[in-house]
């Protein structure tokens, strides 16, 4: 299965290396593989150097594609980072 949404980076400090971690822990239990893409830049969204070399600031769009058995369950843990604003409470 493979699923595709568009997020709009709204933490304060863009994907810096604290969220970057966040997405890659979130995604851990997952099997599955997540493509992060920004201004045609595709990353592997399971690797925290590969999400901060995508240099992401505040306002941008970030279409991420996951791929996977775990893609419904893995798509809502990165919804949930990005409706808390990459907030670890």
């Amino acid at each position: 299965m493979t699923l595709e949404k568009t997020f709009k980076l709204e933490s304060q400090d863009g994907l810096h290396a604290r969220p970057a971690g966040l997405f890659v822990k979130c995604l851990a239990p997952y099997q599955v593989t997540v493509e992060v893409e920004l201004r045609g830049q595709k990353k592997n969204g399971k690797s925290i150097m590969s999400l901060m070399s995508l240099g992401a600031s505040p306002g941008d769009d970030l279409k991420i594609t996951v791929t996977g058995n775990d893609a419904d369950s893995a798509l809502k843990c990165i919804e949930d980072l990005f409706a808390k604003k990459f907030s670890a409470e």
